[in-house]
């Protein structure tokens, strides 16, 4: 899989003491995209959650300074992306049966609003992370 559906999302705003407010009620997901499931996550510095696949598609916003998403493509290779890019946000879609991981490699915790289309099911280990 080629990477494509990584969106640019803004705050509904922002102060300059560095705050921002997201409203996930904005999200640009795509059409055919009906939320069924909702969840924080919570990845301590160096763990990851993930490194597995399954039947769903998920949407990621993903927060915290060295905070990456890692899949395997159509051929098997791995592909890694920063989830934040300074002040940049973004919105991550995972299509289903995409191996795939977040990876916290930080020295803070950090935050993955996670959306998806329906239960956490059939799920299968991935070694997307050399660990």
């Amino acid at each position: 899989m080629v990477f494509d559906k990584k969106i640019p999302i803004e705050p509904a705003y922002r102060k300059d003491n560095g705050l921002w407010n997201l409203s996930t009620n904005s999200l640009p997901f795509p059409k055919d995209f009906k939320i069924a499931e909702r969840n924080i996550v919570y990845i301590p510095t160096g763990e990851f959650g993930g490194n597995h696949k399954h039947p769903r598609t998920e949407a990621f916003v993903g927060v915290g300074e060295d905070l990456f998403i890692v899949w395997q493509d159509n051929a098997g290779k791995k592909q890694e992306d920063m989830m934040t890019g300074g002040k940049q946000l973004y919105l991550f879609i995972v299509e289903p049966f995409t191996p795939h991981a977040v990876v916290n490699r930080g020295s803070g915790f950090a935050i993955l609003a996670e959306f998806a289309d329906g239960p956490n099911i059939n799920v299968e280990r991935a070694e997307v992370l050399d660990n």
